[in-house]
């Protein structure tokens, strides 16, 4: 990101110069806050992206400024008052109207008369009890302020053009606690005005601040013209969540008006904050703006923290120091990999798994590793049931294979010396970070503890308790980058940021993760550019150069990475979870990953998202919230039985068992029947080599010859197909077999526990995919958003292991939304409490 920051940091002094600053001055000068001499450059960075964005409007025009930077309320009300002004003088700039406005001279006069005369104050005479000379001194009080009043009033009105209309141009929407502080300023200011049926006269303000809902708004009148008929700027300031009030106040929404209802509305402003400093937060709070106010694409302008930093002075915050202990190669890891691939063992390449070998300090904790992988007899696994399972079904040469590889890799970690990095980084105040599934395992923190000589847990923290910290010394031993944007993780190496005085430094082996940083650097870089680009960026930031930047530093291997698994595994042993309480009394319990469909009030849109997110962004809002739980519908609902037809399929078996002489033999066994009278004719070398060169060509890892013979070409073999989607693929279409036969086997394989979990997976990964999408909203025309879309759902899903015909992709899922719009049933949730066992 250090690259990032430079160029955006080089090209931003030319943007600041890029506009007339004369407005910017008289603006500026007028402002009331304390710090706004601090804030300068950003507010005048502000003013630039708008004078940018109103040039040469023809039609209403949107733009959302979003701060990634976290900041406090005065600052907030700092550009909520250059706002405020901004839009006040520049109508008052360049309103022309030659002759003096009558009833601003005629008030001018009105208050020039009063100011003139003496001030009338009441005098107590000798009988005034104690209650007549309060009573007196309140109405004193209260002439003298009228005084004032008057007397800044009149400074007010005088200051502006003769012939200033003082007719409504912009509506300031705020939430009532940020007019509250932006009212401090304006004490006495008589354009200072709410959109209010009392407060509308014959001489208003170019700028009216609303704290009401649109429905109020919209039937307020100025000599009987509707408010909204002279408004023209729509602005909405850190009020987007308070949704029940201001969605209304939407681009489609304004646009139809315009089109319709003879309004004139030519700019629609949101001005919003991030409440966590990281891609993801901004990333869900641009789309959120997106689908509640309808705003286009490229609306967003993005100002990033390091910019806001920059540009008022302060420091940037420091990002911890990262070291990889080598080596970063080794053919013992390499052959491992491909074995895991191989066998479909993707939890023994894990990230969760690669923190726990990272650990391998002694043979204690090696032999500990290797006991807990490769027997049945443990109390505390170090992996699912359902990866031991898998292990156990292999040949035993294949499991000696890997047991053996595994344990020449826990050797090279040992070589690695992480005990020495340790020691040598270590105090009394330190806090050691470790993945969240390694300090629930007592035993295996235990052989740590003691190969480092530590007795105290109180020295180790979880990653989701970094931010917690007050520690200024921090050894982090697990290694956690951002992953992508369904599956987040915060805080991470990449966008943690540490406060000046802390040290923190990351002690990884290049053998697990030098990759993976490397992928996670650019990944965030791009994925800052994507979410950054806006046609101001494009004109003045030298955009494509920047382009050319991250693509430089593009890693040139590729990472094999399945970050739905990575969250399942990571969350699968998480000591947090979340309740929720229902209106109906009922409440469940969840853990962070588990998939909710939502929906908020009114809303016709109906999202996925983890109940995590959910909490996160949607817990505090003044808007209903109705939830689904997504495995319940799956397991309940069970697509694959209403799509498939078992009849059908099994009139299809019978008929490849007749074109293949076949017999009554099972489904299972047909594709190793076929694949072992191959072997008898040809040899099995010559066939395994066959396959071999085929897999090659497809990117696919062929399984050791040894068993090839033993599985692949024995019918009684306990394998149903080869481990992965795309290997079954292969054979089948080198033995001639229709994709029919593999949907089949799909069929029996999601009949047994292992299968159904898998099946489900794919199901929530898909149907995510269509909810978000829009397919399931209300009114929505599925047919309409997917045909675009279809090659990316054919190209993204595993249709086949579904019961849908890839072949028929289209008429599959459109199949698959109708029956389950009649299964979604939606509970109101009261509350979500987050608690951590």
């Amino acid at each position: 990101m250090e690259t990032f920051n430079k160029h955006i940091n080089e090209d931003l002094s030319r943007f600041l110069d890029s506009k007339n600053p004369n407005l910017f001055e008289v603006v500026f000068k007028k402002l009331n806050s304390d710090i706004k001499e601090n804030y300068r450059k950003l507010l005048q960075y502000i003013y630039c992206i708008l004078e940018e964005t109103r040039t040469n409007q023809v039609e209403l025009k949107p733009l959302n400024i979003h701060f990634e930077r976290t900041i406090d309320e005065e600052e907030k009300t700092l550009i909520v008052e250059f706002l405020w002004n901004y839009f006040f003088w520049f109508r008052h700039e360049n309103e022309n109207l030659g002759k003096p406005n009558p009833i601003l001279t005629g008030r001018i006069d009105n208050l020039e008369n009063c100011i003139s005369r003496d001030l009338r104050l009441l005098t107590p005479d000798y009988m005034a009890t104690r209650a007549d000379k309060t009573r007196i001194n309140k109405k004193n009080k209260e002439t003298k302020e009228k005084r004032e009043r008057n007397k800044k009033a009149l400074t007010i009105y005088k200051s502006l053009n003769a012939s200033s209309s003082l007719s409504p141009e912009t509506l300031i929407n705020l939430k009532v606690n940020q007019h509250n502080s932006l009212n401090k300023f304006y004490e006495y200011n008589p354009v200072y005005l709410p959109a209010g049926k009392n407060n509308l006269t014959d001489l208003n303000s170019f700028v009216l601040y609303n704290t009401n809902e649109f429905n109020d708004v919209r039937t307020l009148r100025i000599d009987n013209t509707p408010l909204l008929q002279i408004i023209k700027n729509i602005v909405l300031f850190d009020c987007e969540n308070l949704v029940q009030r201001f969605t209304p106040f939407n681009f489609q929404r304004l646009t139809n008006l315009n089109e319709h209802h003879g309004t004139k509305f030519s700019f629609f402003l949101l001005v919003t904050f991030s409440n966590k400093e990281n891609l993801n937060s901004i990333k869900t709070k641009v789309n959120r703006l997106k689908e509640r106010y309808y705003i286009p694409n490229q609306s967003s302008y993005i100002i990033k923290s390091e910019e806001f930093a920059y540009l008022v002075g302060q420091e940037h915050d420091d990002k911890p120091e990262i070291n990889f202990l080598e080596p970063a190669n080794s053919t013992f890891w390499e052959d491992f990999y491909i074995e895991t691939k191989i066998n479909d063992l993707y939890e023994l390449r894990s990230i969760k798994i690669m923190n726990i070998f990272s650990l391998c300090i002694n043979q204690k904790i090696k032999d500990y590793i290797l006991t807990h992988i490769f027997s049945s007899n443990t109390n505390r696994s170090l992996i699912t049931e359902d990866t031991k399972q898998e292990i156990f079904s292999l040949p035993n040469e294949d499991i000696l294979k890997l047991k053996d590889l595994l344990s020449n890799v826990l050797d090279l970690i040992i070589n690695t010396d992480l005990k020495s990095h340790i020691k040598n980084n270590i105090t009394d105040d330190t806090k050691i970070v470790l993945d969240d599934f390694i300090l629930k395992n007592e035993d295996f923190l235990d052989l740590i503890k003691k190969s480092i000589n530590l007795r105290s847990n109180r020295m180790f923290i979880s990653w989701d308790n970094l931010e917690e910290n007050t520690s200024n010394y921090i050894i982090i031993l697990s290694y956690r980058d951002q992953g992508n944007f369904n599956n987040h993780f915060y805080p991470n190496v990449n966008e943690i940021s540490i406060p000046k005085n802390t040290l923190m430094k990351c002690f990884f082996p290049a053998l697990f993760f030098k990759k993976n940083f490397k992928w996670s650097k650019f990944n965030l870089a791009r994925d800052y550019y994507k979410m950054l680009d806006h046609p101001i960026r494009v004109n003045h930031f030298n955009w494509n150069r920047l382009k050319e930047k991250i693509q430089e530093i593009k890693p040139e291997k590729t990472i094999d990475i399945s970050w739905d698994l990575e969250s399942d595994y990571s969350s699968s042993h998480n000591r947090i979870t979340y309740r929720i309480s229902f209106i109906n009394n009922r409440h469940n319990t969840c853990n962070p990953s588990e998939l909710h469909i939502y929906y908020e009030g009114d809303s016709k849109q109906k999202r996925i998202q983890s109940i995590k997110w959910i909490f996160e962004n949607l817990e505090n809002e003044e808007d209903r919230v109705f939830v689904q739980k997504l495995d319940e519908l799956i397991e309940e609902f069970n697509p694959a039985e209403k799509l498939i037809d078992t009849k059908q399929q099994e009139n299809d078996l019978n008929i490849i068992r007749k074109q293949l002489d076949l017999g009554e033999e099972s489904a299972g066994r047909l594709w190793k029947i076929l694949l072992a009278r191959k072997a008898a004719i040809s040899g099995s070398e010559i066939i395994y080599n066959d396959l071999k060169t085929i897999f090659i060509k497809n990117n696919l890892d062929m399984v050791s010859q040894g068993h090839f013979e033993s599985t692949w070409i024995n019918p009684y073999s306990s394998s149903l197909t080869p481990r992965g989607n795309k290997a079954f693929k292969v054979v089948c279409k080198y033995l001639g077999l229709p994709t029919t036969y593999l949907r089949i086997i799909y069929t029996i394989k999601n009949r047994n526990i292992n299968g159904r979990r898998n099946a489900t997976r794919i199901y929530s990964k898909l149907l995510k995919d269509l909810f978000n999408d829009g397919c399931f909203d209300e009114g929505a025309n599925a047919n309409q958003i997917l045909i675009p879309k279809i090659d990316y759902y054919k190209n993204n899903h595993n249709l086949d292991e579904l019961g849908i015909d890839e072949e028929k992709a289209f008429e599959g899922i459109i199949t698959l939304i109708e029956l389950i719009k009649p299964e979604l049933s939606f509970k109101e949730i009261r509350n979500i409490e987050k608690r951590e066992e």
